[in-house]
């Protein structure tokens, strides 16, 4: 993520009570941060070849 400058910040807008493992949510929240920084590299990528 060097170079990258992304920040993810994180609101909680709703009285409700969600169920769930915490280590599955942790792992949906990397997967999608990791898709935005493959997304934000690949074009860099493309360019320079």
């Amino acid at each position: 993520m060097d170079g990258a400058e992304i920040s993810f910040s994180f609101e909680e807008y709703t009285d409700g009570l969600i169920q769930t493992y915490s280590n599955e949510l942790v792992q949906v929240i990397l997967n999608i941060l990791n898709n935005g920084i493959d997304e934000l590299v690949e074009p860099k990528k493309a360019s320079s070849k």
